[in-house]
């Protein structure tokens, strides 16, 4: 089952594979936490991947998530 807080991710912008979101949890100091999370492609040949850090591990997923589904925009080939 899939959460209603889990983003939703975009194809791979490479090959078309499906994408996984992995969550790091990282100690910045005592005391003191902060979070990453790694949206990377599931294809055999693809090594895409990205990898963003957050006050919370929400936040984390969020910011993961938006800059993976992030595409340029589709402007007919003009530069």
């Amino acid at each position: 089952m899939i959460s209603l807080l889990t983003p939703r991710l975009r194809p791979c912008p490479f090959c078309g594979d499906e994408p996984r979101l992995d969550h790091l949890h990282q100690i910045a100091a005592p005391g003191a936490h902060a979070w990453a999370s790694r949206v990377s492609c599931t294809g055999p040949d693809c090594g895409a991947s990205i990898t963003r850090n957050g006050t919370t591990e929400g936040r984390a997923d969020a910011l993961a998530a938006r800059s993976w589904n992030r595409r340029p925009p589709n402007n007919g080939g003009k530069r």
